[in-house]
């Protein structure tokens, strides 16, 4: 598997965030090694430098600061001529992929003089947005591909899978068409579509995502049009108007995405616990 580390690095000098790509080849490398890919960032505002590092073993792919003062790093499958989409096979453990991201904003929010500034804040907020989507498409799309009854009531009970239509000679050429069909189905989902998400995984673990409370319900709303207008609008919303501080914002999602992650995590493990001898298809 080849994947992709998008990786930001903001420079205090300027105010700044200055993004590269690295694609490091794991298919290359032997099982059970680890690979270190150094990382070079040159800021194009006031040209200063920082260096990181990609450490990659069977575990993950991590990104490790030698110098920079804070950075963001997003891995993911390289969407390259020379690999498919649907060849990319969703972490072992998408809850501690998720729970490590979490910990990494935390400490930049807690160690960076950086955090009252507003364009610090926006990347921090869709970054929160980011580790919550890649973890509930992972952690969804893993069950689907391992649990056959998972699979049953996500086909039976999902119109768009249940109504779906493929030919015989597709199913000739793909002995697992069901299985790969969904996948795609869940691949091309945005999961910030928080109440699609949350029927998703009432079908499939019979669980939802979504906070109890009204307020609660209210805020996901707040953050999710802030998440729109950061990634749309630098921040700005529909009238031209900026929220000037999103800590408070901030804070909210970081509580209301950790409660959605531990929610499914516990679901996983009910299922896991009720069925103890089911098998696989």
């Amino acid at each position: 598997m080849t994947i992709a580390a998008a990786i930001s690095v903001i420079c205090t000098n300027v105010w700044c965030a200055v993004t590269t790509e690295v694609v490091v080849r794991l298919s290359e490398r032997p099982a059970g090694s680890f690979a270190r890919t150094p990382v070079h960032v040159v800021c194009d505002g006031c040209r200063e430098e920082y260096f990181l590092s990609l450490d990659s073993d069977d575990a993950g792919t991590e990104v490790t600061p030698s110098d920079a003062p804070a950075f963001f790093a997003t891995c993911r499958p390289y969407l390259g001529d020379d690999i498919d989409w649907d060849e990319y096979d969703p972490p072992a453990n998408p809850y501690d992929v998720f729970r490590r991201g979490r910990e990494s904003l935390g400490l930049l929010l807690k160690n960076g003089g950086w955090a009252k500034h507003r364009t610090f804040q926006q990347m921090v907020l869709v970054q929160h947005f980011s580790l919550i989507e890649a973890f509930l498409a992972d952690a969804l799309i893993g069950l689907c591909q391992r649990e056959g009854e998972v699979l049953d009531r996500m086909v039976s009970r999902v119109d768009e899978l249940r109504t779906a239509k493929v030919g015989l000679q597709d199913i000739l050429k793909d002995g697992d068409i069901v299985r790969n069909r969904v996948t795609s189905y869940l691949r091309g989902l945005q999961f910030h579509n928080f109440p699609k998400a949350d029927a998703l995984y009432n079908i499939a673990i019979g669980t939802g995502i979504m906070p109890k409370s009204e307020e609660d319900r209210g805020w996901l709303g707040i953050i999710t049009g802030l998440r729109h207008d950061c990634v749309h609008r630098n921040g700005f919303d529909k009238d031209g108007d900026l929220t000037p501080d999103l800590q408070e914002e901030i804070r909210i999602a970081d509580r209301m995405f950790l409660a959605m992650a531990e929610r499914v995590q516990d679901g996983i493990a009910r299922l896991d616990r009720d069925r103890p001898f089911r098998h696989n298809r």
